[in-house]
């Protein structure tokens, strides 16, 4: 490659012999010449000229000034940006000895092409975020994203602790090799193209809090060896292709806020483990082929604010626990095989802002749901009461009406 001088390599090493004004010795600033040589390559992998903004990158500067402030409501607003006293800055930066390239933040900023193995060369590297806009990934006549593989030379950052490449068209598998990176805490590969499993060794990475890796193409079980994350505030396994069943064992993660894993192939029962994750606010299951009852457990998870369990093949009848709910605003399960009628419990539930409970066989009366209603919370109560026949009888007091062997839905607009 570095022979090809129309290869990104081969135009940085150019680059650095022939163009940049630091004129570096290869023997007393090897290091500075390496984090030159990685950072040139990125510029030319990812079509630097391009960029919205090239942030200095091959100017004179020492590599530690390639970058530019941006302001403090940009920083708050994305991850691996870090600051020096009142300034924000992304880019190429040194957090730590003005010496070693530490944050590496070209986010929104046009990148195309793919991440060159050469980002090893940056070893001291903790932040790395390159993801395109949000929702990019789904306009296909945009020419901003990163394509390729994700670079098996990735593993060997040691020190990496945040990794966002979310909203591009990586492909490929997610490489093994990452459960070396022991130190990392965040890692947001959401909306690829991504195939393969997760791999088990994921399970390595004890200091990991967020995970997201929903809207890819991923397939395969999902790995008991997750259960060892036990850091882990945020799970998004969302629009997969996943099978099996779930493997969440009791007690594993007591700081979980966030449960993905919607719109999968998931099977089985929702195993009673769940329901000693004592923090879980969302709790995300939908459009799988889960089966069972919903345990009486569930009123454990008091802090609960979402709960998404809709289109599955849950059966039996709504416990009277989820009663105990308080927090909960939201409570989505229809499309499913439940019966019985709705607990009285419900109405203890004055937070709740969202029901919906269609297409199932549900019966008997909801008026009582929306007695005594908190004025200034909207509320959505949709059922199976259309029709002069309705499983569910409900008033003035649904939203909307259904009728699950007709399959339709009228609006209430007086709602």
């Amino acid at each position: 490659l570095l022979r090809n001088v129309s290869s990104p390599q081969g135009r940085a090493l150019h680059w650095l012999q022939h163009e940049d004004g630091m004129h570096l010795n290869s023997q007393s600033d090897a290091m500075h010449l390496g984090q030159r040589f990685a950072l040139a390559s990125l510029f030319f992998a990812t079509g630097g000229q391009g960029w919205k903004s090239q942030l200095n990158f091959l100017s004179g500067k020492h590599e530690c000034m390639w970058n530019l402030p941006v302001t403090q409501e940009e920083f708050r607003n994305h991850h691996g940006l870090k600051y020096k006293g009142e300034h924000f800055y992304k880019g190429a930066y040194c957090w730590n000895d003005n010496k070693t390239v530490t944050n590496l933040t070209l986010y929104f900023n046009n990148l195309t092409g793919t991440i060159p193995d050469e980002i090893s060369l940056l070893s001291g590297l903790e932040f790395i975020s390159l993801q395109m806009q949000q929702n990019h990934h789904f306009l296909s006549d945009s020419p901003h994203y990163l394509g390729g593989q994700l670079p098996l030379s990735l593993g060997t950052l040691s020190k990496l602790r945040h990794i966002s490449l979310f909203d591009n068209h990586l492909t490929g598998s997610i490489p093994s090799i990452m459960g070396n990176l022991s130190q990392l805490s965040e890692i947001y590969l959401d909306s690829n193209d991504l195939t393969g499993s997760i791999p088990s060794t994921m399970g390595l990475l004890s200091q990991l809090v967020f995970f997201g890796v929903g809207n890819n193409f991923l397939t395969g079980n999902i790995p008991r060896e997750i259960n060892q994350l036990q850091q882990l505030v945020f799970i998004s396994f969302t629009n997969n292709i996943l099978t099996g069943t779930l493997p969440f064992a009791a007690n594993s993660f007591p700081h979980l806020l966030v449960l993905g894993v919607r719109v999968n192939q998931l099977s089985g029962t929702l195993p009673d483990g769940i329901s000693t994750y004592s923090s879980l606010k969302w709790f995300y299951m939908g459009a799988n082929r889960f089966s069972g009852i919903l345990s009486p457990k569930v009123g454990n998870l008091t802090n609960l604010l979402d709960i998404e369990l809709a289109d599955n093949l849950i059966s039996g009848t709504l416990p009277t626990q989820i009663g105990l709910l308080h927090n909960l605003k939201m409570f989505s399960i229809q499309k499913n095989q439940l019966t019985g009628t709705v607990p009285s419990e419900f109405s203890n539930l004055k937070a709740l802002s969202t029901i919906l409970l269609q297409n199932n066989s549900i019966s008997g009366d909801l008026t009582f749901i929306c007695n005594d209603r908190q004025p200034d919370i909207d509320f959505i109560l949709v059922s199976d009461c259309h029709g002069d026949d309705p499983e569910v009888q409900c008033g003035n007091c649904c939203s909307s009406c259904c009728d699950d062997e007709l399959d339709i839905c009228d609006w209430d607009e007086t709602n």
